[in-house]
């Protein structure tokens, strides 16, 4: 899941997302709204995968995770807050 705080202002986004040190050009100049799936003028947004809440904005992403060995690098264009999260679990032993 990634986390953070709703971005102050609309513009901006997601720059890049470098994966152990190869691009991801399909994460280049990703709009916040894209990213999480939002309508363009939506307030507070809650979906299967992803929401806005009480200056929260969060997208889990299960169906499409980073899969990464060594290094993951996220980049946003404009500040998304004071708090960028990005959550993984180790699979299960089975």
């Amino acid at each position: 899941a990634l986390i953070t705080q709703r971005p102050a202002n609309e513009r901006g986004g997601l720059e890049s997302l470098v994966v152990d040190g190869q691009d991801r050009p399909a994460w280049t100049d990703l709009s916040w709204r894209s990213f999480l799936g939002f309508p363009a003028e939506a307030g507070e947004v809650r979906r299967s995968l992803s929401g806005s809440r009480d200056g929260l904005v969060w997208r889990y992403l299960l169906l499409e995770p980073i899969d990464f060995s060594r290094s993951l690098m996220l980049r946003a264009g404009a500040p998304a807050g004071d708090t960028l999260a990005l959550f993984y679990l180790a699979p299960s032993p089975r």
